[in-house]
């Protein structure tokens, strides 16, 4: 209930302190405010100058050509070999016969992380999808 009435006491008196902190404001409040519109006004002009600039830039290029380029250079082969030594060298490093939970944890996300790495080469987006991550091999422990 004190919540409430201290609320409606609060919404009361907003309208009056508007009034006297807009009476209350000085020459350096409209100074700060009229350079506040100007800095609007050149940043607009800005904007707009800048758009012509990167229009008139791209005009003479052909976007998808440079596009398609990028694609062909893409080694698909290297990308994936990459991530296949990356796994390979998971799997020979000994914490995978460790049978420590962080263990696990952290090298299944790295296994995962570098499938990722190679399903998201251009055209294998569909079996991204749909792949699984291997299952860590675990040791016996002989300790």
């Amino acid at each position: 209930m004190i919540k409430a009435l201290s609320l409606a006491a609060a919404l009361a008196l907003l309208p009056l302190s508007a009034a006297v902190a807009h009476d209350l404001r000085g020459p350096s409040d409209d100074a700060l405010e009229a350079a506040a519109e100007a800095f609007e006004v050149r940043m607009e002009a800005f904007g707009e100058r800048a758009k012509a600039i990167a229009a008139e830039a791209l005009a003479g290029i052909d976007i998808d050509a440079v596009v398609a380029q990028a694609l062909a250079e893409v080694d698909v082969d290297a990308v994936v070999g990459n991530a296949v030594a990356q796994a390979r060298g998971i799997a020979t490093n000994g914490a995978w016969a460790s049978r420590d939970p962080e263990h696990m944890a952290t090298y299944g996300i790295m296994a995962d992380y570098a499938l990722g790495a190679a399903m998201d080469s251009p055209g294998d987006a569909e079996v991204a999808e749909t792949a699984e991550a291997p299952q860590a091999p675990v040791a016996d422990d002989e300790d």
